[in-house]
């Protein structure tokens, strides 16, 4: 029979590994949407361009959460941002925004902003190779709850 000290020592490390486990398996949920949107940036990278949208409204989305989310112009093409978290966010009546043609597609940047496809191609290229490393991770935990025996 093992020690308390020890036992207590192994479970909390059994917990920590199950919380590393969730955190890896939202990642594995959520990268492959992330890497999807990169690479379709990437592919369209000749439809997007920057400029300043004129705000009309600016409300929270219509699922409930706490991000703000803008609706506007830019050149007479209607379209909206995500502006962030209610607190943080600073009220403008124009946002420089890159978007493409058709409006369906436009992401909140900096005035300094450079748009460089390469950069987001190589984004999602380390995300797509973290998958594996994520998997192998998660089956190195599995392989450790199977094969050790806690005995109480």
């Amino acid at each position: 029979m093992e020690s308390k000290k020890s036992l207590i020592k192994k479970l909390v490390f059994r917990l920590c590994l199950i919380f590393i486990v969730i955190i890896i398996v939202f990642l594995l949920i959520s990268f492959p949407i992330d890497i999807k949107s990169n690479f379709l940036i990437y592919l369209r990278r000749d439809e997007y361009k920057t400029g300043e949208m004129i705000v009309t409204r600016i409300g929270s989305d219509s699922y409930g959460s706490p991000h703000l989310f803008a609706d506007g112009f830019i050149n007479n093409i209607k379209t909206g941002v995500y502006l962030g978290l209610e607190r943080d966010v600073k009220i403008l009546k124009k946002y420089p925004i890159l978007y493409r043609q058709d409006g369906k597609s436009s992401f909140l940047i900096t005035k300094d902003f450079i748009f460089n496809p390469l950069k987001i191609l190589w984004y999602g290229i380390l995300e797509l190779l973290s998958i594996p490393i994520l998997v192998l991770i998660i089956l190195k935990i599995y392989k450790y709850f199977k094969n050790d025996n806690i005995q109480i």
